[in-house]
């Protein structure tokens, strides 16, 4: 091969991988997305495998959005930028790659039926302890 050869093929192969990579990344931010949508607010907080929901509220825009986060820290749905075009209410650039692959595993691992479970078990402690309450 030529380093000509070499070139166009490191070209090629540089310009599928960002594309598999931006495809990864738009379905990990549907997948978190529907997560945060799912878990009820008195739940958000510390999930199942160390992930967590961030909320970030914008004082100008008199609104809020919540995000996935994992173990690490990373966002999993965010590309930067500032929630709703406040300055104030800065958001952190995308995921690392290594990141969407860790989420992409957890996922394909059970995470989303232990994190159903972990909302089960929520909901169980609130009835148990508010029969107690009403039998008090």
């Amino acid at each position: 091969m030529s380093i000509i050869d070499d070139l166009k093929r490191l070209e090629r192969v540089g310009s599928e991988t960002s594309r598999v990579t931006e495809k990864l990344r738009k379905a990990a931010s549907r997948v978190a997305g529907e997560i945060v949508k799912s878990i009820p607010d008195e739940c958000h907080g510390y999930l199942p495998r160390g992930y967590s929901i961030a909320n970030v509220y914008s004082q100008n825009m008199n609104s809020g959005e919540s995000y996935l986060v994992n173990a690490g820290g990373q966002w999993l749905e965010t590309s930067g930028g500032y929630l709703f075009g406040d300055f104030n209410c800065p958001l952190p650039d995308s995921p690392s790659r290594q990141s969407l692959l860790d989420f992409a595993r957890d996922i394909s691992d059970g995470l989303l039926a232990e994190i159903a479970d972990w909302i089960d078990e929520r909901k169980q402690e609130a009835i148990n302890a508010t029969e107690k309450l009403e039998s008090a």
